[in-house]
């Protein structure tokens, strides 16, 4: 899901929420674009306030709209807005991904090069192959993948967490336990 597909539109009326608030837990989609839409800019602010240094706002923006999305299963129209209820939700997963969402450095791991041409394409293919056998030999085949998603692909911390339904927790764990260790390694082999 990408942020910048939700075009700014009015806020809900009370009514309009206890309308479209069954419907978008049915699973009508008009619905939940309906009400995606209009609390997307609460969330780009949220987002845009929450920034912080190595983080981009486009991450924090997505990890916000994934939490909207979220909320809408739950949200019961009786109990509070729409706004106060996705803005709570979307704060949280923001400010987590924020604190925490920030890449780790590996300039050492980047394998593949940019420019990428037929003559180097096997070479890069291979050296990124044996590179993920490497993470799963030391880490284990799931601690490879986020890894590989992290650092080989260039994915961010919410596409990781998208692509392999992890948790946060979970990527920064297996950062956290493996970043210096694959320091350490790459320090001893390039000494």
């Amino acid at each position: 899901m990408q942020f910048n597909m939700y075009q700014a539109v009015p806020p809900l009326t009370q009514e309009q929420e206890e309308e479209l608030a069954p419907l978008a837990r049915a699973g009508d989609p008009a619905a939940q674009d309906r009400m995606i839409r209009s609390v997307a800019p609460l969330v780009q602010s949220l987002a845009a306030r929450a920034c912080r240094a190595g983080v981009e706002v486009g991450d924090l923006v997505q990890a916000g709209m994934i939490s909207v999305w979220r909320a809408l299963r739950s949200y019961d129209p009786t109990r509070s807005r729409w706004s106060s209820w996705a803005g709570r939700h979307a704060k949280f997963d923001i400010l987590h991904a924020a604190e925490n969402g920030a890449p780790i450095g590996l300039s050492l791991l980047d394998v593949a090069a940019p420019d990428v041409d037929e003559e180097n394409a096997a070479s890069n293919e291979q050296a990124g192959a044996a590179v993920r056998t490497a993470l799963s030999v030391m880490f284990g085949d799931h601690a490879a993948q986020i890894l590989t998603c992290r650092f080989l692909e260039g994915l961010s911390a919410t596409q990781t967490a998208l692509r392999l339904r992890v948790s946060w927790r979970t990527i920064r764990d297996v950062e956290a336990r493996a970043i210096p260790r694959l320091r350490a390694v790459l320090s001893r082999a390039t000494a």
